[in-house]
């Protein structure tokens, strides 16, 4: 199971992460049940062509990184708080190094490849970037 695979990586790579789950709308919730800052995992969309006895599948992976609160990253701000508010960024970085070409144990998707990365604009005291991947892989699940 891929979501199984990209949570153990994360869990193994990107140990400040404190909480790592599929993304169910857990950070629109008043109180979210999660632990920050955390991972929330979505496979937004997937292509398929049939090859023979076979599809190739491209599918969109979503990694929202979300962080409870914000601090003030401003220039007349005390450096380990700035430091502290930019980890976000840190956070980001890992989990593309962790996920860039990964070669997933060869078995359930071919390597990732970041295509975008965003902040969400949100009204709470969240701040939420997303990074989005793209995957490709092998279906001959309903091959005899």
């Amino acid at each position: 199971n891929l979501l199984l695979a990209m949570q153990a990586k994360i869990a193994a790579d990107v140990t400040d992460i404190k909480f790592i789950d599929q993304d169910f709308g857990q950070l629109e919730q008043d109180n979210p049940p999660v632990l920050f800052p955390c991972v929330l995992i979505d496979f937004s969309a997937t292509q398929f062509d049939q090859l023979q006895l076979h599809q190739d599948g491209n599918a969109k992976v979503v990694l929202r990184i979300a962080k409870d609160t914000v601090e003030n990253s401003s220039q007349n701000t005390d450096l380990s708080i700035r430091e502290d508010a930019l980890e976000f960024y840190e956070l980001e970085q890992q989990l593309y190094e962790c996920f860039q070409t990964w070669n997933n144990a060869g078995a359930l998707a071919n390597p990732f490849i970041r295509k975008t990365a965003s902040t969400e604009k949100r009204e709470d005291r969240l701040r939420v970037r997303v990074v989005e991947f793209e995957c490709t892989f092998v279906d001959s699940s309903v091959t005899s």
